[in-house]
């Protein structure tokens, strides 16, 4: 009985402290009562968004936006003008829901980033469906380029990683080759199929040389530079050829 006079007492202190105007703000607490001994009342402490366990959790939900972007921005700039609306309006959908995406100031930069990309790839994709000048779209086209890779490097920052650059291809003479000259990275997949599994990204402004194409010349497949030895296909839309696939052999997945 005198135990719970005692809990009860605290609590009621605790109750009246609270809703006092006067001094210092207090922090949430606990009431632990132990056997035998008085009651102990313990401070709960704080949670910090920016402690790199919960910062990388954070920077995560932010990249999920930016990996949808960049998907739709790939199908985006594969499509003809009279669909170009619809995918912008897509677009626009998603860097909404990048722009409510609450996060601590240590991640400010980032999104900040993220969404400066994204403002700059739905710019220049309506540039292109209003006819702006070519000067106009390759500037807008550049400089979403370097706001994804500043992007990046501050995603590679918040997670501990090193960025290593894509390991330049230097072709042979009379090579056909694909080059990444979009504004986003484009998937490389295992078999030649948009629902095929994600082996790598193809960076902005990389180079690969054509070692096959499918059967209805959809793909084209490629080494993969990050992964020496190992293969990919690229969506033949998502890319720049330069050379004849005439000569290129159909390779079966």
């Amino acid at each position: 009985m005198i135990k719970k006079m005692i809990v009860l007492c605290v609590l009621l202190s605790a109750l009246a402290l609270s809703a006092c105007g006067g001094g210092a703000t207090p922090q949430p607490a606990a009431v632990v009562a132990t056997p035998g001994s008085t009651v102990i009342v313990e401070s709960t402490a704080t949670i910090d968004p920016c402690a790199p366990q919960y910062e990388r959790v954070l920077a995560q939900r932010v990249h999920n936006h930016m990996r949808e972007f960049d998907d739709a921005s790939t199908l985006a700039a594969s499509l003809t003008a009279d669909k170009l609306p619809s995918a912008i309006a897509e677009l626009q959908k998603i860097r909404r829901a990048s722009q409510d995406e609450p996060v601590p100031s240590c991640l400010g930069k980032l999104k900040n980033l993220q969404v400066a990309h994204m403002n700059m790839v739905i710019d220049t994709l309506l540039g292109m469906l209003n006819g702006a000048k070519p000067e106009v779209l390759q500037t807008g086209i550049s400089n979403a380029r370097k706001l994804h890779d500043g992007y990046t490097v501050e995603l590679a920052n918040v997670l501990g990683l090193t960025v290593v650059a894509p390991v330049a291809q230097t072709p042979a003479s009379g090579a056909v080759t694909v080059s990444n000259a979009g504004v986003s990275p484009v998937n490389t997949r295992a078999t030649p199929d948009l629902n095929g599994a994600i082996v790598t990204a193809f960076a902005v402004n990389e180079i690969a040389v054509v070692l096959g194409k499918s059967a209805d010349g959809k793909w084209v497949q490629v080494d993969v530079a990050a992964q020496p030895g190992t293969k990919a296909w690229v969506f033949l839309e998502a890319v720049t050829l330069t050379g004849s696939l005439d000569a290129v052999p159909v390779v079966t997945p």
